[in-house]
């Protein structure tokens, strides 16, 4: 009896104290919301510039800037979309923002300010309040995909006066018009990987292959004559004149001219202790990448130039090799050059196994690399411009069939000229 009654009182404690604490204040945070804050003003577009379309995710190459009111004067505290991709704010005040668009290739797309500290979005909308959609181009494209379907070697390429690509893969030199239209054209004498092939016009072809320099001559009926000659070593590269001469070059540093309408070549230089690799011509000058082997055996790489004169009829070299970047010493060291290419104001392109691109100031040494966020994927083995402001890279390495193509890449500047072609 004494147990069920210290039970029940202990009961009776119990309600008493729970009724208690149910009376006290909890002791909750204070309310984050403030019913007197109205929040910043709300972002306005007034314009943009361009209005209506532009290329994405390049850069500073191609950027959108965006007047109005409200903005925060600081980059990170704006927030701007194309659609549902943010925009990397480069620039920022109250009234003005600079921004590189994003990856998001689409039309119809909605501009939105995101102001941070407003309630609302700013949009870019028309002056009768609807939306002012919005295009964003890819400065990348491809041309067959991957490798027009064939795993071969397709090792070179190279463009005609009309826009018409070459690309030999195998034995076969496949033709891509502009508007991309794909046939077998002709054949060179090797299914080996060559060193490079250039157009001449006409349906001629001149190419290097270990040490031999070809000339293959395509007809209307796509039958292929072949004529070559014989070099002292391997010849890597070549590359016309504005005299229609063609220049080559190869192992121990030989650099090679066969005048214009002739076949057999003139040894002009020639180093054991260097080897080209790569070379192109530029305002009477050849630009050629290579190795020189120090007395240690270790090569050093570098890009020379060499001025010629090419005279028709008598072509030949002006003065010696001048250094014009040491790629050894440079922070690029470890990756290796796969191709030179220059612009039409003279600036070198590079490319190379860990990157398909990048723009070398040779008086900084620092490169910029080209697209990053739409390329990292991509190595490139082979590279030419095309009759306007697009570069084609021969991306086939094998390491990743998926990107394995020949890319068509919008760079916004010309390059130097291809007298085979023109």
């Amino acid at each position: 009896m004494k147990i069920k009654t210290l039970s029940i009182l202990n009961l009776l404690m119990m309600i008493i104290f729970l009724s208690l604490s149910g009376c006290l204040e909890p002791d909750y945070p204070d309310t984050i919301w403030d019913p007197d804050d109205q929040g910043k003003p709300v972002p306005v577009i007034a314009s943009v510039t361009p209005p209506d379309s532009t290329y994405g995710s390049i850069g500073s190459k191609k950027t959108v800037e965006i007047v109005g009111e409200n903005f925060n004067p600081s980059t990170s505290d704006n927030l701007v979309y194309f659609g549902d991709k943010k925009a990397v704010v480069l620039e920022a005040s109250t009234t003005r923002l600079l921004v590189e668009p994003p990856a998001n290739f689409k039309d119809g797309l909605r501009i939105r300010v995101d102001a941070i500290g407003a309630f609302l979005f700013g949009d870019y909308k028309n002056t009768d309040g609807t939306w002012h959609y919005y295009k964003l181009l890819n400065p990348v494209s491809t041309v067959g995909v991957p490798a027009f379907g064939l795993l071969d070697n397709m090792s070179v390429l190279d463009m005609d006066a009309d826009g018409n690509l070459y690309i030999v893969t195998g034995k076969i030199i496949v033709k891509v018009t502009p508007d991309g239209t794909r046939s077998d054209f002709g054949e060179v004498r090797t299914d080996r990987a060559l060193g490079n092939f250039r157009y001449g016009g006409n349906g001629v072809f001149h190419y290097t292959y270990t040490n031999n320099y070809f000339v293959t001559t395509v007809d209307g009926s796509g039958a292929s004559t072949h004529a070559s000659f014989r070099t002292s070593g391997n010849v890597r590269d070549l590359d016309f004149d504005q005299n229609k001469n063609v220049w080559y070059v190869g192992d121990k540093g030989v650099i090679y001219v066969t005048k214009a309408g002739e076949l057999d070549g003139n040894l002009l230089f020639s180093d054991d202790s260097l080897n080209f690799t790569r070379m192109r011509h530029y305002n009477d000058h050849l630009y050629i990448v290579g190795s020189r082997i120090q007395s240690n055996g270790a090569p050093v790489v570098k890009i020379w130039k060499q001025e010629i004169d090419p005279a028709a009829g008598d072509p030949k070299l002006v003065g010696g090799l001048v250094e014009v970047f040491n790629w050894t010493s440079s922070q690029y060291a470890g990756r290796v050059i796969s191709l030179i290419e220059l612009n039409n104001d003279g600036e070198i392109y590079i490319g190379t196994g860990a990157l398909p691109l990048m723009k070398l100031n040779t008086q900084t040494g620092v490169g910029e690399t080209i697209y990053p966020k739409l390329l990292s994927n991509y190595k490139a083995t082979r590279m030419v411009w095309g009759n306007d402001d697009y570069l084609y890279i021969n991306t086939l390495t094998f390491d990743n069939i998926d990107n394995d193509t020949v890319l068509k890449v919008r760079i916004f500047e010309e390059g130097a000229p291809y007298h085979g072609r023109l």
